[in-house]
């Protein structure tokens, strides 16, 4: 017999499926954010997206003399890089705590 009377509404029990509506905004939300996470560093883990930043790169410093290297023209790398970090410091540390039991489901 459960000795749980009641549990929190966005908790459910492993094998337990919830619909849409009963799943909180903020689980979905979660569940999008790891979905795109996940897909965007697999992809920017290959080693055909190395060579694409090392392209993009070398295009943005050949173009460095034709903005007059321009606040805009150095707020364009500084913000593309910014994002790939964020997007691979987050995959790793969710990678990290897949022994850990999530909330959402």
């Amino acid at each position: 017999m459960n000795s749980i009377k009641s549990k929190p509404k966005n908790w459910q029990v492993v094998g337990e499926t919830a619909s849409p509506e009963e799943r909180s905004l903020l689980c979905r939300v979660q569940d999008a954010f790891r979905v795109f996470a996940r897909g965007a560093s697999s992809v920017l883990g290959t080693a055909w997206a190395f060579v694409a930043a090392i392209t993009i790169i070398a295009a943005w410093s050949i173009t460095g003399p034709i903005y007059d290297y321009s606040d805009t023209w150095q707020l364009l790398i500084n913000t593309g890089t910014t994002i790939v970090t964020f997007l691979m410091v987050v995959h790793h540390f969710r990678t990290r705590r897949t022994a850990i039991p999530r909330r959402c489901t």
